[in-house]
This record gives C-alpha cells, sequence and structure tokens, in this order.
C-alpha cells in the first residue's frame, strides 16, 4: 500500500512539473482560443495598434507593431497571449489587453473566455495530493477523479496513516458538488464511503494483526483555482470506521483536517 501511495504522489509531482512546461508540444485544446480547434479567426485592429512579440510574455522583445485599420488572424492562445499571423504573414505574439480592442467583420468584439476558468469538456480528469491530522496521527492522500459537470465530480482516493503501533490504509470512492464552479475561491461538498485495512507493527502486540473495517464520510472544504489546470485545496472531513463483520466492535468516529493540490487534465 506504501508503494501505491508513493506512485500516486510521484505521479502528481510529475504532472504539475509538465504543467509548467512551455506548451508547444501539448495538445491543441489547450492553446485555442475558442471552443473550435483549428479556427482561425479574422478581425481588424481598431486600438491604436497591435504590438508583436516573440514569445508569449512581457520578457519577450517587440519585434513589429501593426497599425489601426489592418486585418490579422487569431492562430490560438496561451493563457492571456494570442498567437497572430498579420497581411504580410508576420507572426507574433500580443496580449490579451490589445486583442480585446479589435473587432469581427460584422462589428462586433472577439468573444473571449476567461483563461482562468477551467473548461470541464476539455479538461474533465484530476488528480492530486493532500496531507493533514487524521485523529491523532498524519494522513497521507493521494486521489484521481473525473468531473460529468462543472458541479459534480467523482473521486477515487487512497489514504494512508502511518502510526507507531499500526498502518491504517483507506481506499475510498466518493462524489463532490461545488455550488459556484465559476468563482476562483469556492466552496464544495463531498460524500462518500470505503474501506479500511489497519496492520498492526512491532510496536503492537495485540490481536488481530490485520483488521478490515467499512467507512463512511461526508466533508466541506475549499478551493482556489489558481489557474485553469491548477489549484490549492484546504478540507475538513468526518470519517465513521464500522467492523463490516462484528456488531460488538464499536464504530470509530475520527475527524481530518488537511491541505494539498490538485491539477486537470
Amino acid at each position: 500500500m506504501r508503494c501505491l501511495i508513493g506512485r500516486l504522489l510521484a505521479l502528481g509531482l510529475v504532472s504539475i512539473g509538465l504543467c509548467f512546461l512551455p506548451t508547444s508540444s501539448r495538445s491543441e485544446p489547450n492553446r485555442r482560443f475558442d471552443r473550435e480547434a483549428g479556427r482561425y479567426i479574422e478581425v481588424t485592429v481598431v486600438g491604436p495598434y497591435l504590438e508583436f512579440h516573440t514569445g508569449a510574455g512581457r520578457r519577450y522583445p517587440v519585434f513589429h507593431v501593426v497599425p489601426r485599420g489592418e486585418h490579422v488572424q487569431i492562430l490560438f492562445r496561451r493563457t492571456d497571449w494570442f498567437k497572430v499571423r498579420d497581411e504580410r504573414d508576420r507572426e507574433g505574439w500580443v496580449r490579451r489587453e490589445e486583442v480585446e480592442q479589435t473587432q469581427l467583420a460584422n462589428g462586433e468584439s472577439l468573444p473571449l473566455e476567461d483563461p482562468d476558468r477551467r473548461e470541464v469538456e476539455v479538461l474533465p480528469w484530476l488528480a492530486g495530493a493532500a496531507s493533514g491530522r487524521l485523529g491523532h496521527g498524519w494522513n497521507n492522500a493521494a486521489f484521481i477523479g473525473y468531473s460529468v459537470s462543472p458541479r459534480l465530480t467523482f473521486l477515487l482516493e487512497g489514504d494512508q496513516q502511518p502510526t507507531r503501533s499500526y498502518d491504517r490504509f483507506m481506499l475510498l470512492g466518493g462524489v463532490q458538488y461545488t455550488p459556484r464552479p465559476d468563482w476562483r475561491v469556492t466552496p464544495f461538498l463531498e460524500v462518500g464511503t470505503g474501506l479500511a485495512r489497519v496492520t498492526a507493527n512491532a510496536a503492537y502486540s495485540g490481536d488481530p494483526a490485520v483488521v478490515r473495517r467499512s467507512v463512511g464520510y461526508y466533508g466541506a472544504g475549499l478551493r482556489w483555482a489558481v489557474n485553469n489546470r491548477f489549484e490549492f485545496r484546504l478540507q475538513e472531513r468526518s470519517y465513521l470506521l464500522s467492523h463490516p463483520s462484528s456488531l460488538h466492535t464499536p464504530n470509530e468516529a475520527l475527524n481530518e483536517w488537511k491541505a494539498g493540490f490538485a491539477f486537470y487534465f
């Protein structure tokens, strides 16, 4: 079980690193400026000018300026920067503030979605890790989930709590509900169930050495979306552990506070 948690945490860290690599080799849905892949839009510059940068960022120098009245094509988008081609086939990167000062052929402004908001149909999967206090010990968790809508996500989670006397591993499945997915910092509610395996170690002389228990939980938390691919989480849960095969084993109630992160793909 420890190997499983370790591998999931390692996968999470590697995937987060990939999120911050240059996106030139990533899939088109992450770069497009609207929901139609491969669709180029021609607009007219109605502001004073468009400054072409050599890369997607202010640190890249300006190498060309397109004046008012000329036409450009929007190729794709990377966060708040747009890859643009002018009438002489020169290509450069333009800030969102300047792209907003363009018009379509019908005189309307180019519709721009907020890049910090996740598009569930483009990035439905999430994975992450968290750590915190469960009862009187530390608990480490890794999870993966799938969003069927902006508000509803199904999660599969593995938790491990090592102590001096025993190691507790829980495999959990649950549902997370987010009432306001459009907020950058938003609350969420969750409920789920699963199984727990408690294994005694050398410091414990009791019997039996391995105990399996059923688990139910409910909780609430806050999500802070850093961008459309990464977020931080803070949550509280209440667990109820019961023995599935004995009516004489008392139930165990535990509270948990933990913090973590998640990324979308």
